[in-house]
């Protein structure tokens, strides 16, 4: 890669610039789809914490919409809420 002392001299093109672009783009494309892949994979995790946060919030909505079903679940009873 060109230092940045060069830069200035060496883009004054844009041939040199995009050059300059691709250059960085393939000495860090490893970089790039590492930090792409820790993206999806936090942005998934977020999104099954949100579901899985969700589910208990819409039963007990649903608890207080209906509170005659209260009634009908046996003390002790656990709930798992499976999507």
């Amino acid at each position: 890669m060109w230092g940045k002392r060069n830069l200035q001299k060496t883009l004054e093109n844009l041939k040199d610039a995009l050059t300059y672009a691709e250059q960085g783009l393939k000495d860090r494309w490893e970089w790039y789809k590492e930090k792409f892949k820790r993206w999806v994979k936090i942005m998934t995790k977020k999104e099954y914490i949100e579901r899985n946060i969700g589910m208990p919030f819409d039963f007990i909505k649903q608890l207080i919409d209906h509170p005659e079903a209260i009634e009908s679940i046996p003390d002790g009873t656990e709930i798992d809420f499976i999507d």
